[in-house]
């Protein structure tokens, strides 16, 4: 007994890093799953939020910034161009659309108005999953294919979601892209929050006296989607 106590308190100790990081997920995990709920009851049930998405699944082309330039430079839809692999949704990225919409079919995200970045996959994107766009915003493109300094293309999109409709007890819908927002953009957001979002998710942003708060954050649809159904018995 006294042996195996022993060669077990030695694999412990040498394995602790791996039981602390384990735990450590866990509970974040756990503190995930209860925050996910608490936001997603939140904006349903009190909305006045700006609801910011990164647009459904697309193809990844090299250089995807100067393709994106070329249809809003030459004013073009790019879903009739050669290049449309590059800029808009993907097969996969269609179907991810549609789904979304499916789920909210069946909730009620009162919302006020959807503003989209004119590139095809956030175009596609919101109407898609929400039926309509009300206003393209060319500020929403990402950084990169026009001559501009960083700190004048983020105090213009600091600007747009300052300036977007918006009212208490309405949710304001943005479809756009994953690097639109970062630090810069925002005035506050909690604390070890990462400014990335994977296809489909989105941020939840308030506007409090003049200042963009960033609350929370579904980093996958799947993770705002798990709180709509129930598995069937």
């Amino acid at each position: 007994v006294i042996i195996i106590t022993f060669a077990s308190l030695i694999y412990l100790y040498e394995k602790k890093n791996q039981i602390l990081t384990k735990l450590k997920r866990s509970a974040n995990y756990t503190n995930y799953i209860e925050e996910d709920k608490k936001w997603f009851n939140e904006i349903i049930n009190n909305p006045g939020y700006i609801l910011f998405f990164r647009h459904a699944e697309r193809e990844k082309w090299l250089d995807v910034k100067f393709y994106d330039a070329i249809e809003l430079e030459n004013n073009i839809s790019a879903e009739n161009s050669t290049f449309k692999k590059a800029v808009c949704l993907s097969s996969r990225g269609v179907e991810q659309a549609k789904i979304m919409g499916e789920y909210f079919k069946k909730i009620n995200l009162n919302i006020k108005t959807i503003v989209s970045s004119p590139s095809c996959r956030a175009r596609q994107t919101a109407i898609m999953a929400l039926g309509k766009i009300d206003t393209i915003e060319n500020k929403l493109v990402h950084y990169g294919p026009w001559n501009e300094t960083e700190d004048f293309h983020y105090k213009n999109v600091k600007n747009v979601l300052l300036n977007v409709p918006y009212e208490k007890g309405k949710n304001t819908i943005i479809s756009a892209h994953n690097g639109v927002i970062e630090e810069r953009v925002v005035d506050e957001y909690p604390i070890g929050f990462t400014f990335d979002l994977n296809e489909g998710g989105f941020y939840i942003i308030s506007k409090d006296n003049g200042k963009l708060i960033v609350k929370h954050k579904f980093n996958n649809f799947h993770f705002f989607s798990k709180n709509i159904l129930k598995r069937k018995e």
